[in-house]
């Protein structure tokens, strides 16, 4: 009895919210567009097979997939359970390509995502028995594999059973070479003797470092001895007086500036009070002085006399007499004007002098009151500045001689002297050296005593017979470091080489030496005899590799057979009425008609529908022999021509005849059609359709 799906029952598959429905023989599964039929196709898949990862399936429904032929009872397949139809292949002995073979989803015609929709290592697993040398070939490793085995030398990669046949390799060789090592190079004599050497040197240079100390402990209280003398010159002091100098020298410019200014304002203010008294008598003059008449006047009245004298003659004696009157009268008034000037000439002199004084001290001349007032008002802030700078001579005068009592108070401090003004500078400048020549000796005294770095606590009061030199004391540092690397050097050696022997003993280092040797030697027996072990093993593997190599050479030989075996060929033959063989040429299938091959990934895709139907069905039949399955095809013939379509679905109804069951998912109508005309007329009771 066949592997065939009785019955499926789902829920919730997209817009198929439920589905329940038992299969025949031979099965057609119809329905429009967006009608659910992926979401089944997709359901029944995630129901039968764990190895889905060539489909990208969607989640979601629920329900069971009822599968007979298994074993005794129906056996209920869901989504999320285990186990799955590869189980039962594994149990059957069957590949897992045959998963790729019974399921044809979505209009997919190859059986495995490769050009051409088929390979070699697919075609090799489904044919041959290619699975028992693989699995005798996966406990050989690639190391093993590709190693080359030449006069009893093994060439081999450092990975695996390589690295360790070469570090083996190379422990054995570390070993010899630890055991030659000890026997030659290693003494205690020589030891002792530096550690002799040692307590010699190291008893001198104490006596060098106690020089050492006590002569940093010398330089240490010379240079506290500067300390004393520069604080005693206080540098702060110094530098206060040669500001308080500057300063001085500031206040005593200034002050000159300033009795300049007052000189000025002094005789500005002497000007302003002399203006003061001028605005008052000049106006006193010019209000009582009567100008001088004019000369015009005696002309007239000599005129009008004339004219009276003329028409005295020659007109009236009236006129004549009003001529007469009229030049006695501006003669009157000329006589009047002119004894009026000629009595305040005094007072008109005295103007003069003020006016000539006046340009002499403004030079300016006096043109009204009015120029006078506005010098006056130049003059009048006069006073006041005498005033202040008067102040302001007395203030610097105060400071100045505050600073010369604090400058000589300074120079008492420093010196225990009075020093004269005139030597202010000599001494500052005598100060200075001193206090620039101590600190240059503390430097250098610190100089000294650095180089020497000696901690202050180690500095030794007691006088050392031996002076002490520097190039002795560091020569026998020196010679101290040597010794005591020397002596390390051969400690470490010693214990460099009994930790080497332990880590490869694997004892514990309180081990005697002697002993730890002795089980040195017999490590290196021991590493020898799995040296030879892993040797035996890597011959061994690569043998049985090289046979297994021209067992597959022999299994190619067997899967050409397989693909020209009549399952295929006639299969073949009758489904694409023109490709008579298939062959397998190194990677990729090919078919030939009468005249010529053809790669599988370069035909068209309606001929490999055709070819990969006939390769499912040939594949499948040779792997269950006698048995058979069922097949599911979503739309497998969608790119056929509508000829071809009827003779694939005749050669469909032809295997169900003989055992196998068909699932055809189609929303083609013509496809539909011709299941129904097939499918009734050969199959009768056993073929069912089903509309979603």
């Amino acid at each position: 009895m066949g592997v065939r799906i009785d019955k499926i029952v789902a829920k919730n598959l997209g817009p198929l919210t439920d589905f329940s429905e038992e299969f025949g023989q031979f099965n057609l599964i119809y329905s429009q567009n967006e009608k659910g039929k992926t979401f089944l196709t997709e359901f029944i898949i995630r129901c039968l097979f764990r190895n889905t990862k060539r489909w990208k399936l969607r989640e979601g429904g629920r329900g069971n997939v009822w599968v007979s032929g298994l074993e005794d009872q129906p056996i209920a397949f869901t989504p999320s359970k285990k186990p799955k139809l590869e189980d039962w292949m594994e149990g059957k002995g069957l590949p897992s390509a045959l998963v790729n073979l019974v399921v044809a989803k979505g209009a997919e015609a190859e059986i495995a995502n490769v050009p051409g929709g088929l390979d070699k290592h697919i075609v090799r697993e489904i044919l041959s028995e290619k699975k028992i040398l693989d699995n005798i070939e996966a406990n050989i490793s690639k190391t093993v594999q590709e190693a080359i085995l030449e006069n009893g030398t093994i060439d081999i990669s450092i990975r695996g059973e390589g690295k360790k046949y070469q570090d083996l390799n190379n422990e054995i060789k570390d070993i010899t070479n630890l055991i030659i090592k000890i026997g030659t190079e290693y003494s205690l004599g020589e030891l002792e003797r530096l550690k002799i050497q040692k307590k010699k040197d190291e008893e001198k240079f104490k006596t060098q470092q106690k020089a050492k100390y006590h002569k940093a402990n010398i330089i240490a209280q010379y240079i506290e001895t500067i300390e004393k003398n520069l604080s005693k010159l206080d540098e702060r002091e110094i530098s206060n007086i040669s500001i308080k100098k500057e300063n001085l020298e500031k206040i005593r410019k200034k002050l000159a500036h300033k009795e300049k200014e007052f000189k000025q304002a002094e005789q500005d203010s002497q000007t302003f009070q002399w203006l003061k008294s001028l605005i008052d008598n000049y106006r006193s003059l010019t209000t009582k002085t009567i100008e001088k008449p004019n000369r015009v006047f005696p002309y007239l009245s000599v005129l009008f006399f004339l004219g009276g004298g003329l028409s005295l003659f020659w007109w009236d004696k009236v006129i004549a007499l009003v001529l007469f009157a009229v030049a006695f009268g501006i003669f009157r008034f000329y006589f009047d004007i002119y004894y009026r000037a000629t009595k305040n000439f005094g007072e008109h002199s005295e103007l003069k002098k003020l006016k000539e004084e006046f340009a002499e001290r403004i030079g300016l001349e006096i043109k009204n009151t009015a120029t006078i007032q506005s010098e006056f008002e130049k003059y009048q802030k006069a006073p006041g500045e005498e005033a202040n700078l008067k102040k302001e001579i007395s203030d610097l005068k105060d400071e100045f001689n505050d600073l010369v009592v604090s400058i000589e108070q300074g120079f008492s401090k420093l010196t225990e002297n009075k020093i004269d003004e005139s030597n202010w500078n000599v001494e500052l400048t005598k100060l200075d050296q001193q206090v620039k020549d101590l600190k240059e000796s503390k430097k250098t005294e610190q100089e000294k005593l650095m180089e020497l770095k000696v901690d202050e606590s180690d500095y030794l009061k007691e006088k050392i017979d031996v002076e002490y030199s520097k190039q002795t004391y560091e020569h026998l540092n020196e010679e101290i470091k040597k010794i005591n690397k020397g002596i390390e050097e051969k400690e470490v050696e010693l214990i460099t080489i009994k930790h080497k022997i332990c880590s490869i003993t694997v004892d514990d280092f309180s081990i005697s030496f002697e002993k730890a040797f002795e089980n040195l030697q017999i490590k290196r027996i021991e590493k020898e005899e799995e040296l030879k072990t892993i040797k035996s093993e890597i011959v061994a593997g690569n043998t049985v590799y090289k046979i297994l190599d021209n067992l597959h050479k022999k299994e190619d030989v067997k899967i050409a057979e397989g693909l020209a075996s009549e399952n295929i060929t006639i299969l073949l033959q009758a489904l694409t009425k023109r490709y008579k063989l298939i062959s397998l040429d190194d990677e990729y299938l090919k078919v030939s008609d009468d005249i010529q091959d053809f790669y599988l990934k370069d035909l068209s895709t309606g001929a490999q529908e055709q070819i990969m139907l006939a390769l499912r069905i040939g594949f499948s039949s040779q792997l269950l022999k006698k048995e058979s399955m069922f097949l599911i095809l979503d739309d497998a013939f969608q790119h056929s021509d509508w000829q071809k379509r009827e003779v694939l679905i005749n050669k469909l109804a032809d295997v169900a005849k003989n055992g196998w069951q068909i699932i055809y998912f189609t929303m083609d109508d013509h496809i539909r059609d011709c299941f129904d005309k097939i499918g009734s007329s050969k199959l009768n009771n056993d073929y069912k359709k089903i509309c979603l």
